[in-house]
């Protein structure tokens, strides 16, 4: 997100734009939030139904969720006003949704006048419409833990995951196995071997999983990892440009759709730059790996020790 500052003489003004790149053509498109809120969680999806891309934003407006869905290419705006309070504080170092079976998801709170209780929180991008599922329940922390229990949201294959850090002493990780069936919960892995130093975060997302089991994994940290769950065996991956910026990575698909922008990155030639005049309207926070169907398959690390993962930064 980019945020506009203007100083007018009814006073100060802020404009915060969201920004959508597809790194494979470079071509980027901005939207300005009718909203003034920093506190909103969003995320990035597909609409099957109509073939085009949502962005969603997400904010509170008097103890009810507001809900800005942009469409890019018709570049049309459809603001939602939700009967329910979700809140997004919760979830750690992440709140970006997780876009899966058709419908953004992300760890939050539903709040009542007298309650509060953790869930997933999604949103179907084709009927627009906003439900939750319920957490894993049965959780049982370590022994005499009396810490913080740090909570991500991931894909694991084809199931959605939660990952439950126990600050440094423990990770389980739990997969629903039939989506939106709350009983079908099942803890697929736990371990106290952790990747993260004493001043880290803890942060566990799975990016990538491969056939033969192995996963990219997300920590938080500069370095992506190659994890083996079975025998718990971890190497460092080297993303070219991408140990510079380590906030909200994410997956790909490469693809030649257009935004209908016309307007692009500068792309770097060798030493020299083809510059776009627009481009210092566009700044970075997220960093894309390119996911390529080609990555399979059997000789995961020979094709990694061979091949360079292409890495993006985005708004």
């Amino acid at each position: 997100m980019r945020i506009d500052k203007v100083d007018s003489e009814r006073g100060h003004v802020e404009t915060n734009y969201f920004s959508i790149l597809n790194p494979f053509t470079g071509e980027f498109k901005e939207f300005g939030t009718p909203r003034n809120s920093h506190h909103f969680t969003c995320g990035f999806g597909y609409d099957s139904s109509i073939y085009d891309y949502k962005l969603v934003a997400i904010s509170d407006n008097d103890g009810c969720s507001n809900i800005d869905v942009y469409t890019v290419k018709s570049d049309s705006l459809n603001s939602i006003k939700g009967t329910v309070n979700y809140s997004f504080g919760i979830t750690g170092k992440r709140s970006h949704g997780v876009f899966f079976n058709g419908a953004l998801h992300w760890l939050g709170s539903k709040s009542t006048q007298k309650t509060s209780s953790e869930v997933v929180v999604c949103f179907d991008t084709s009927s627009e419409t906003m439900l939750n599922m319920s957490l894993p329940e049965n959780i049982m922390p370590p022994k005499g833990f009396c810490g913080h229990v740090y909570k991500n949201l991931g894909v694991w294959g084809d199931c959605i995951c939660v990952a439950f850090a126990y600050d440094l002493v423990r990770l389980d990780v739990w997969v629903m196995q039939r989506y939106r069936v709350k009983d079908s919960w099942f803890k697929k892995y736990t371990t106290t071997r952790l990747p993260w130093s004493s001043h880290e975060i803890p942060f566990w997302k799975p990016l990538l999983c491969f056939d033969s089991g192995v996963i990219l994994l997300d920590t938080g940290g500069k370095e992506l990892l190659l994890f083996d769950p079975t025998t718990e065996r971890v190497r460092s991956v080297v993303v070219r440009d991408i140990t510079a910026m380590y906030s909200n990575r994410e997956s790909y698909f490469e693809t030649i759709a257009s935004l209908g922008s016309t307007t692009y990155l500068e792309r770097q030639i060798t030493d020299e730059t083809v510059k776009n005049p627009k481009r210092q309207r566009f700044s970075y926070n997220t960093a894309l790996v390119n996911n390529e169907s080609k990555m399979n398959r059997n000789e995961l690390l020979g094709y990694l020790s061979s091949k360079t993962f292409e890495a993006f930064y985005v708004i």
